[in-house]
């Protein structure tokens, strides 16, 4: 894992994220709304640096990308696979939850 940027350390090991507008208050071992920063005895460490996603069918590189960041994408438009064509799940799905517009 990386230590993360844009947060503050605060007593008891907790901290306070600034990556985005929630500015979440994160308590040690305890990650913030993104779920993708997790609190380490008082350091913020990001869950996804150097993160890749691969084709469940074929193996391909489909995403890679850094903290929130997205460095390749190689889904097509209709969310399937460049390479074999197989539909990626949650990709064309359509908004399931209702507070994300």
């Amino acid at each position: 894992m990386k230590e993360a940027m844009l947060y503050e350390k605060l007593p008891n090991d907790r901290v306070q994220c600034y990556r985005c507008a929630h500015r979440c208050l994160i308590a040690d071992e305890k990650q913030g709304i993104c779920q993708v920063r997790q609190n380490q005895a008082g350091t913020l460490y990001t869950l996804v640096y150097g993160t890749v996603i691969l084709c469940h069918q074929c193996g391909r590189l489909l995403i890679h990308r850094s903290d929130y960041s997205i460095l390749e994408n190689y889904v097509q438009a209709e969310g399937r696979c460049p390479n074999c064509g197989t539909p990626l799940a949650g990709v064309g799905m359509g908004n399931r939850n209702p507070h994300i517009t």
